[in-house]
Order: structure tokens, then C-alpha cells, then sequence
């Protein structure tokens, strides 16, 4: 009677991993600069990305939450006045991203992406295959 909803082939009814449950993998290499003189950080990042679901993936999603440091960013919208964890305002331009890049098979390719306050979506041309790394 508790639980409202029977268990589905990932989930148990409490919730837990049941025997059909998968979860998507992202391996980073960074490479990054720290400027202390310029308060600036600089660098390049290679995401492989393993889709393990079973359907395939036709976008991406990353977070760029270094946004929330913009002046027209929605964390700023919401602060309030006085206090909060904006007290002492300073605006950045958030991340400036020079490009993004797909690479398939050694070959890379500009991307298509999106970005919308913290949340970068990437347009994958062709979908990224269950069980497949990119």
C-alpha cells in the first residue's frame, strides 16, 4: 500500500537499480590553465561519451554552470537584493567557449550546440547509437 507504483525493469519499487538498469558514461581529459594574475582559467576538455542505454541519443546535454556569474543569468534574476550568495556582485562573462568539436573516427567536426543560461545542448548529425562511445 505504501508504494504507489509497482517496480519497472530499472527501478525496483523503492527505487533502487533493478536488472535492466543502465547508466550513460563521460570520461574527461582536461587540460587547463590557471592565470592568477588575470583571474582567468583557460583550457580544453575531451569528453568521451558512452551511450549505455538501449535508444540512441540524438543531443547531448553539459552544464556550463560558470554562467551563473553572468549579469543576464537566471541565478542573478533570482537572487535577492540584499544577501544571498551574490552579496558581493561582480559579473563575469561566464564560460567563453571558442568551439566545439565532434570527433568521430579521428576525424573532428565543428558541432552544432545551443546554449541557454547553464545548460549547453549538442545536436548530434547522426544520433549516438545505444552502446556506442563518441
Amino acid at each position: 500500500m505504501f508504494y504507489q507504483q509497482n517496480s519497472t525493469q530499472t527501478r525496483t519499487a523503492g527505487g533502487a537499480p533493478s536488472s535492466k538498469y543502465w547508466q550513460n558514461r563521460a570520461d574527461y581529459k582536461l587540460n587547463v590553465t590557471l592565470d592568477t594574475a588575470k583571474h582567468r582559467v583557460t583550457g580544453s576538455a575531451v569528453i568521451t561519451y558512452t551511450n549505455n542505454s538501449p535508444d540512441g541519443l540524438p543531443f547531448l546535454w553539459l552544464q556550463v554552470d560558470q554562467n551563473i556569474y553572468r549579469e543576464d543569468s537566471r541565478a542573478q534574476a533570482t537572487s535577492p537584493v540584499t544577501g544571498g550568495r551574490f552579496t558581493n556582485k561582480s559579473y563575469t562573462n561566464g564560460n567563453e567557449i571558442k568551439g566545439v568539436y565532434i570527433i568521430t573516427n579521428g576525424k573532428a567536426e565543428k558541432a552544432n550546440y545551443l546554449i541557454t543560461d547553464t545548460r549547453m545542448q549538442i545536436k548530434l548529425k547522426d544520433s549516438l547509437k545505444a552502446g556506442v562511445k563518441n
